[in-house]
């Protein structure tokens, strides 16, 4: 009890404590305040800046024994202006300010030399301006710098590598150019160097010929760095290297071999987005801390290694976009902390060995789409009880859809299309997964009626089932109530043999914003409900059904809609005035009306898209933010 006096006595003391100066110069209350009041609304953050107040008690302010301030913490605190006035002789004591996270504009200006008892400068995420000023490298106290996050320009000043007790250098993320300072590997604590996302360009590898031992983080990511692996990073780093980010660069030629012996406890190297090319190095297996390798987007090609299966720490994985050939591993299996394997878009062939399914019961991501594997789809695939992605479209897979996955409740994407799965939709797909949000199965050789469950998938946003035999009615007698509101946004279930009438269950999907039920034999007529249920419409497709009667004029209310495209069917009657009436159908853009005529309509570039018949050529529309406009009503019998 008595200890706890005597510190909350030293707590009041401070707070009652006024920096003063006997000899009637600034105080640091004083500099501090001289500095609030140039910034912009303060109300808030500041709130207890005030004369009236003890400035050891200040938000964001921390002081010594002797009332002198030593820290300004005001992360996220909101602020709007410059640094120009916090520069002040008078913080003698000064160690730490941290203002990231703010509004902060102008420039660093060469006055911060004044500052000269900073060890930690964190001004990072604002909006700061100019050139790092080439005086910064008087802070001789710095062990950490961080400007990231900014709108700085010009090159990195030679002279930060005065900073001999700099741990941390943080520039990444502003609009820096030039070569890369040699003299930064006279650092000799540096820990942390990160450069990235800057336009910088090769330094004078020759010139790096002090070794920087301490270093363990590096990353030089979305530069203009070219040429072979930079092997001086590895040269004069020593063996503590952990993390190594060169990606978004232009490097080329192959991995080195020697990897493993430079940096053996690497275990985050990302060389993706490069040029680099030859094989996989089988040496990457020596690197037994490695957790997250990626090496996509380069011109990789051979084999994938048998041998990375002894990475048993892995527990990322990105082989993607490159040209690599075989099968998959079953060594693989012995990986048994993955969490996210994703080989899309490359060329590999074979069956997916079912252990890896068996062992990788941490399985978050499972990508590999755009290959060309073969065989069935693994049942075991229901021991991946974390699975939250699972990416299988564009191979050649055949056999059904296993019914275990079913069991997979965490499951967000499901993409399968473009592959050769035949059978029934096993109807427990979408029992357990109730937080599904996008479920792809379009052209396959699936058949039989649609799962009623799928109208129950609250969280659904895209359903692409196209192109497949399914037949019956949309919504079977085991659809839920019609009440059920999806948040569903695309619907593309053209190109089967659904039949029926229009599906009252589509009444309550007021986000749908894509209706594909082209090609299938839905019969009897558009419900008048359309225009008040679809009112974020933006293209109804119902080409080449079994339709009749007279187009609807509540069709008009569909404000948002871009393409309309009825054509094919049976449609009788007038042609509704109205439609002349859609907003978006009078844009300057691009608007077409087509009863018989050949037209031609505009894409723009977007991630979700359709095939449109239009007069007789299919071509893609892309949807969500379309340019194009137009009404298709050819072959009916309209006037």
């Amino acid at each position: 009890m008595a200890m706890l006096f005597r510190i909350s006595v030293f707590l009041l003391m401070l707070c009652t404590a006024k920096a003063t100066d006997d000899s009637g110069t600034e105080t640091e209350a004083e500099a501090l305040l001289r500095w609030k009041s140039t910034l912009i609304d303060t109300t808030n953050s500041l709130s207890s800046w005030s004369i009236a107040n003890p400035t050891c008690c200040w938000s964001g302010v921390t002081c010594d024994a002797a009332g002198h301030v030593t820290e300004l913490d005001l992360q996220s605190a909101g602020l709007n202006g410059t640094l120009d006035a916090l520069y002040s002789a008078v913080f003698r004591n000064l160690t730490t300010i941290n203002l990231s996270d703010n509004y902060l504009g102008g420039a660093i200006s060469a006055n911060i030399s004044m500052l000269h008892t900073l060890t930690a400068l964190d001004l990072r995420s604002n909006n700061l301006v100019g050139t790092i000023p080439a005086n910064i490298s008087m802070l001789f106290a710095l062990t950490v710098l961080d400007l990231s996050g900014n709108n700085l320009a010009g090159s990195i000043p030679a002279n930060i590598s005065m900073l001999h007790n700099l741990t941390i250098l943080n520039l990444s993320g502003n609009n820096l150019t030039g070569a890369i300072p040699y003299q930064l590997s006279k650092l000799p604590r540096l820990t942390k160097l990160d450069l990235g996302d800057n336009h910088l360009t090769n330094p004078e590898y020759a010139m790096f010929v002090t070794p920087m031992p301490c270093l363990e983080f590096s990353s030089l990511w979305n530069n203009h760095l070219n040429g072979t692996f930079p092997e001086f990073i590895l040269n004069t780093t020593g063996l503590r290297m952990e993390y190594l980010d060169l990606s978004g660069n232009t490097f080329s030629g192959p991995i080195p071999d020697s990897l493993h012996e430079k940096a053996p406890n690497l275990r985050y190297p990302d060389l993706s987005n490069n040029g680099f090319h030859g094989s996989i190095p089988h040496s990457l297996s020596r690197l037994q801390k490695l957790q997250k390798l990626y090496v996509n987007r380069n011109n990789l090609t051979g084999g994938i290694p048998e041998e990375l299966g002894n990475l048993t720490s892995l527990e990322v994985m990105y082989l993607s976009r490159n040209r690599l050939v075989g099968s998959l591993p079953p060594s693989f299996a012995r990986m048994q902390r993955i969490s996210i394997f994703v080989i899309q878009s490359n060329y590999i062939s074979g069956s997916i060995p079912s252990e890896m399914f068996s062992n990788w019961t941490k399985l978050e991501e499972f990508d590999v789409s755009n290959n060309m594997l073969t065989g069935s789809i693994p049942s075991l695939i229901s021991n991946c009880t974390l699975l939250l992605y699972l990416v299988l479209f564009n191979n050649k897979f055949t056999g059904s859809i296993p019914v275990e996955m079913g069991n997979l409740e965490l499951l967000l994407e499901v993409d399968m299309s473009h592959n050769r799965l035949t059978g029934k939709t096993p109807l427990n797909i979408c029992n357990a997964n109730s937080s599904l949000q996008y479920l792809s199965i379009s052209d396959n050789h699936l058949e039989g009626e649609l799962p009623g469950c799928l109208w129950g998938l609250e969280d659904l946003i895209f359903m692409d089932l196209s192109s497949n035999t399914f037949s019956g009615k949309i919504a079977p007698s085991n659809t839920p109530n019609d009440d059920s509101n999806l948040s569903i946004r695309n619907l593309d279930l053209s190109n089967n043999n659904l039949s029926g009438y229009f599906p009252t269950v589509l009444r309550n999907l007021s986000d749908l914003e894509v209706l594909d039920l082209g090609y299938n034999r839905i019969s009897g007529e558009i419900p008048s409900w359309i225009g008040e249920s679809f009112y974020s419409l933006m293209i109804l497709r119902l080409r080449s059904n079994m339709l009749h009667g007279s187009i609807p004029w509540q069709l008009s209310q569909v404000s948002n809609l871009q393409l309309l495209d009825l054509a094919e069917n049976n449609f009788t009657g007038s042609i509704p005035a109205s439609l002349a009436n859609l907003s978006c159908l009078q844009s300057e853009i691009s608007s077409v009306f087509s009863i018989g005529e050949e037209e031609e309509y505009f894409l723009q570039d977007n991630p979700y898209y359709i095939y449109i018949d239009w007069k007789g050529r299919e071509r893609p529309f892309k949807a969500l933010g379309l340019l194009a406009t137009g009404i298709d009503l050819s072959n009916n019998s309209l006037w």
